[in-house]
């Protein structure tokens, strides 16, 4: 079991936050894991399908230098890998490349224990260098592998977010760790997580925790806590399973029924999107989406949630048996 100590400063500052950096990280871990979780393996067949019969050079991203900071012995994960979450609403690039910033310290320890189980391989390697390279590579693993559904996965991300922030004002912040995963909790003064290794981590105390839902992590936790700023868990994200279901266009019979805009809003939203992102999508207006919204809210079809400053839209589960059954018969509500 880990232990963290937290105080009532540690507490007053716990945030609810995304990071690409944990969220590409907790892929890698599914991606080489010896027994990946089902859930994810399309994944698998992804790079192994990018990887066949092609040089690293044309494969894009340094693959074995993944595998090996994923591979790692002991559960260990690098510290480059696991930072302070930055804003989280910053491009999932331009958060990847900060590993490249890694501080010197934090690198050399990476590397010394890169060499240990990998005697040879890293030797001629400079703190600087491996964080270039790292930064590199997960750059370019994301690019080719995770792009195309990133979309989903800040989506599934935010309404985790938003679920949880609730959860948070209206039962408090045991009753969210439990929620969040069943081997965290709050003992007292101190955060536990089991089934791990016994180790009691760095205090968070005056320094706060951040809570950072991962797509990928399912159905792991992982402990950032070797940080000056405070301490860090990354837990599965709620909904992780909706990632690989995108539904696709509506069936022909719901825009008979609703209208062809609303349909398409109907089919884009099997995960939480915000206005603006729906627009972009079905190519209307805003305020011309926003308006179907309205409607679709009142039927309830749609549910909306407050995440921060914006506001995700989801399809309530009348809107899912309203969009499944369009493919064959309506009278199926009411069956």
């Amino acid at each position: 079991m880990i232990s963290i100590d937290l105080d009532v400063a540690a507490v007053a500052r716990t945030r609810i936050v995304t990071s690409a950096v944990w969220e590409v990280t907790a892929s890698l871990a599914v991606l080489f894991r010896p027994q990946p979780p089902v859930l994810h393996a399309r994944l698998h067949a992804q790079l192994r399908d990018l990887v066949r019969d092609r040089t690293p050079q044309q494969v894009g991203f340094d693959v074995r230098l993944l595998a090996d900071v994923a591979r790692a012995p002991g559960g260990w994960v690098p510290r480059a890998l696991t930072p302070a979450p930055a804003n989280g609403h910053l491009p999932a690039r331009d958060q990847l490349g900060t590993v490249a910033l890694t501080c010197p310290e934090a690198a050399a320890d990476d590397l010394d224990r890169l060499r240990a189980t990998y005697p040879g391989r890293y030797d001629a390697w400079t703190p600087a260098a491996y964080a270039d390279r790292l930064a590199a590579a997960l750059t370019g693993y994301w690019s080719a592998l995770l792009e195309p559904v990133w979309e989903r996965v800040v989506a599934i991300q935010d309404a985790d977010v938003a679920h949880h922030v609730n959860v948070l004002a209206a039962e408090g912040l045991a009753a969210t760790l439990t929620e969040m995963h069943p081997d965290v909790s709050l003992a007292g003064d101190v955060l536990e997580i089991r089934g791990q290794g016994p180790r009691r981590a760095p205090t968070a105390q005056r320094r706060g925790l951040w809570l950072v839902p991962c797509v990928f992590r399912w159905p792991d936790v992982l402990v950032g806590s070797e940080l000056p700023e405070g301490a860090v868990l990354g837990y599965g994200a709620r909904g992780a399973g909706l990632l690989w279901d995108d539904a696709g266009a509506p069936p022909a019979s719901l825009a008979s029924l609703v209208g062809r805009s609303r349909a398409a809003i109907l089919g884009e939203l099997d995960v939480p999107r915000t206005t603006t992102l729906l627009a972009g999508r079905v190519e209307l207006s805003a305020p011309t989406v926003s308006a179907h919204l309205s409607v679709l809210v009142g039927a309830g079809l749609l549910t909306s949630q407050r995440a921060g400053r914006r506001v995700l839209y989801r399809r309530t589960a009348l809107g899912d048996r309203l969009v499944a059954c369009s493919a064959g018969s309506i009278g199926e509500l009411h069956g």
